[in-house]
């Protein structure tokens, strides 16, 4: 609902850090549409703004929501982070937001950390790192010829997938950031 929108986004601008993953329609970052943002900015809590769902789902207008969320968005005040970053900050300039504040990538640090891994993947980090098995997104929408996009998945689903994944940026984040601050690389 659009009041609990507003107390949402009050909460929010008083965060002084806090991980976002948007959920999308595919992988092109500059022509696919949101399907919802998650937040999380403490562990095992996080929170999800449904803005494209199938159609008996209940939403919040994708517009009004996007144009709530861009000074947030745009506060360099307010530090953000994800896993994979550079494709969520693709995702909002393309949709006119020029994200502020960005000061950490669990992707990126692990990279720094771990040039060689074979992976720097969320769900690969996530197992490894945090002993955690992420739902899979083959789990949500399938593969090959019967894959669907994500606003084709029960919001509910959904809504587990990315705050899941939110929660486990800022797990990984919290892991991986202090030991790139002390300087930790590996060989």
């Amino acid at each position: 609902t659009p009041e609990a929108l507003d107390k949402f986004l009050a909460k929010l601008k008083k965060v002084k850090r806090f991980v976002f993953d948007l959920e999308t329609t595919g992988l092109n970052p500059i022509s696919d549409a949101i399907v919802g943002y998650a937040f999380c900015w403490e562990k095992g809590r996080a929170h999800y703004l449904p803005v494209c769902c199938p159609q008996d789902d209940p939403m919040l207008d994708p517009v009004k929501t996007l144009a709530a969320l861009k000074p947030i968005f745009e506060n360099p005040k307010i530090e953000k982070l994800n896993h994979n970053i550079k494709f969520d900050q693709i995702v909002l300039a393309a949709k006119g937001v020029n994200l502020a504040g960005v000061t950490g990538d669990s992707m990126l640090a692990h990279y720094l950390l771990e040039p060689g891994a074979r992976s720097h993947g969320l769900d690969d980090l996530t197992l490894d790192l945090l002993a955690h098995k992420n739902i899979s997104i083959t789990e949500l929408i399938g593969k090959g010829k019967k894959q669907i996009t994500m606003d084709k998945v029960r919001t509910d689903k959904v809504q587990d997938y990315a705050c899941e994944d939110a929660d486990a940026a800022l797990q990984l984040a919290a892991k991986l950031e202090p030991e790139v601050v002390s300087g930790g690389f590996r060989d």
